[in-house]
């Protein structure tokens, strides 16, 4: 089974290569490239090949990251300039081969982040410090994020200042899912996410909320399964891995916590979740996470 998982990282790489000739092809004749179909398609590569352990993949995203990485040094090379002048064309390919090698890269981290954290492997090194001031600064870190996707970010904290023994790079990963889910799958015209963190007796909440249309109970109920996505999901993000729900779900639970979705149809939906208030236990392990 490791080869076979090995040959659909490296058919992803050679799909990548050729999108943005087939893209341009496709404009010639007028029509829309659709490299995001495509990621699509590897993507669901990925998903039949679930059952296999994660130590298989994760040794085949880890083999994966190397080349990627590679592959980025040398895109940004060509972006600089650094091999010569480029023309509008050249740069609206390097442009594309970037977006891909970016998607690629996210899905392979990931998947190494499911296997660590399933695995036992992934280092846990809390540090006490204000919750509220660090959610701030990972929503200012998604600003160009907000600005693309025309999207307004509001915070509302009680009390104005929350203090936990928190992983903050983890609560990042989770949170940074959290947000990107909210922009990409918000269908109103003005969107609007609202986190909301409150202080419990026994746990401290972050939610997430959108004021999009909301999804079917029926598919809210398999959402953070791996690999799952919505048919509306689908249509309107084709690229999407149907992962980052997945980490956060499972890294919430590392931390002894959890996720929960609430939905209300037409009206948004909410994402909480909930740490213990007495902060997260600290583990050696052996793999940091992988960005």
């Amino acid at each position: 089974m490791f080869p076979t998982i090995i040959l659909l990282f490296f058919v992803c790489a050679g799909i990548g290569a050729a999108m943005s000739i087939a893209a341009d092809r496709k404009m010639k004749r007028g029509e829309r490239g659709d490299e995001e179909r495509e990621v699509a398609l590897i993507v669901d590569g990925l998903a039949m090949s679930d059952a296999t352990n994660d130590d298989e993949v994760s040794a085949a995203a880890h083999a994966f990251r190397a080349p990627l990485a590679e592959e980025k040094w040398y895109l940004d090379l060509l972006m600089d300039q650094s091999a010569g002048k480029l023309n509008a064309k050249q740069k609206e390919y390097l442009i594309r081969a970037q977006e891909n090698n970016t998607r690629l890269t996210t899905i392979a981290n990931n998947l190494l982040n499911i296997s660590r954290v399933t695995n036992g492997t992934m280092i846990v090194c809390p540090e006490t410090g204000d919750i509220v001031a660090r959610t701030r600064e990972i929503v200012d870190a998604h600003a160009t994020c907000m600005e693309e996707y025309a999207c307004t970010a509001r915070i509302t904290a009680r009390p104005a200042a929350i203090f936990l023994n928190i992983d903050t790079d983890l609560y990042s990963e989770i949170l940074g899912h959290l947000l990107m889910n909210a922009m990409q799958y918000n269908e109103n015209k003005n969107p609007i996410i609202t986190i909301t963190i409150k202080k419990e007796p026994s746990h401290i909440t972050v939610s997430v909320t959108d004021n999009g249309k909301g999804m079917a109970t029926k598919e809210s109920a398999h959402i953070f399964k791996k690999f799952s996505r919505t048919r509306k999901g689908i249509k309107r993000v084709p690229e999407g891995s149907g992962l980052g729900l997945h980490v956060a779900h499972t890294i919430a639970a590392k931390l002894g916590g959890s996720l929960t979705y609430a939905n209300t149809t037409k009206k948004g939906s909410t994402f909480t979740l909930a740490l213990p208030a007495e902060g997260v236990a600290p583990h050696k392990g052996t793999r940091p996470l992988a960005r």
